[in-house]
């Protein structure tokens, strides 16, 4: 989520996941497939924005280490948010 920018203050996940669907339906015969990915990662990316910096203890962390307990953080948030997606849509 960070390398497309979407925690940037202009998120740019909707326009990332409009380019991704344009590409997998881009093609002769796959123009009406359908494209759960677009939900799944807004379900994730959802999980993700749960996690405040405030959760991060800052008197512990600083600098880079406190960014990496952010990401630790979020990682942990989207691995559960997955286990719940995964469970409700088999």
């Amino acid at each position: 989520f960070r390398s497309v920018g979407a925690f940037n203050d202009k998120n740019n996940l909707d326009e990332f996941l409009i380019a991704c669907e344009a590409d997998a339906r881009g093609r002769l015969g796959l123009e009406n497939r359908e494209y759960p990915q677009t939900h799944y990662l807004k379900s994730m990316f959802s999980a993700a924005l749960q996690i405040r910096s405030e959760q991060v203890n800052a008197g512990k962390y600083a600098g880079k280490a406190f960014g990496e307990q952010l990401d630790a953080l979020r990682i942990t948030a989207i691995k559960e948010a997955k286990d719940i997606f995964m469970a409700e849509n088999q």
